[in-house]
């Protein structure tokens, strides 16, 4: 896991866009949603989404936005009201390595990428646990009508 002094400059952010399944508000702060969130649309099966902090509202996808100001992984956890408000915790070491693994994953990326997210299950011998895995997206041109 990341050092919980460690700064990152990026954040995630909402685009408008119904169409994509992207409902939040234009430039709100998103985060992944728990793995046992519900959608309230359709999504593939290894798909999950994203959340605002402020309201909740689900998006599928979310775009790479430089911060105003650096953060802290705990600085993302206060930020993230919506789910802090709903659950109270947040800071057990699991939820503050899926935070940190988020971060390092949009650091990597340059401003404007879209991203999606999805929650893969390990299962061995003595161990379960879900981990977060936060992706790049393709999105392709609209094929034109009438082509197949």
């Amino acid at each position: 896991m990341a050092s919980e002094s460690k700064r990152y400059s990026k954040l995630l952010v909402a685009r408008l866009s119904p169409p994509n399944r992207c409902f939040g508000p234009e430039g709100a702060t998103l985060v992944p949603a728990l793995p046992t969130d519900d959608a309230p649309f359709r999504r593939g099966v290894d798909q999950h989404f994203f959340v605002d902090v402020e309201t909740g509202t689900a998006n599928l996808f979310g775009w790479v936005a430089e911060a105003r100001q650096s953060l802290t992984v705990g600085e993302l956890v206060e930020l993230d009201h919506f789910r802090s408000a709903e659950a109270g915790l947040l800071r057990a070491p699991p939820d503050l390595e899926w935070y940190a693994s988020f971060l390092e994953a949009l650091a990597r990326q340059p401003v404007g990428t879209p991203m999606g997210c999805s929650w893969l299950e390990v299962k061995l011998p003595g161990v379960e646990k879900r981990v977060l895995k936060t992706h790049k997206v393709l999105f392709y041109p609209a094929a034109e009508q009438g082509r197949h």
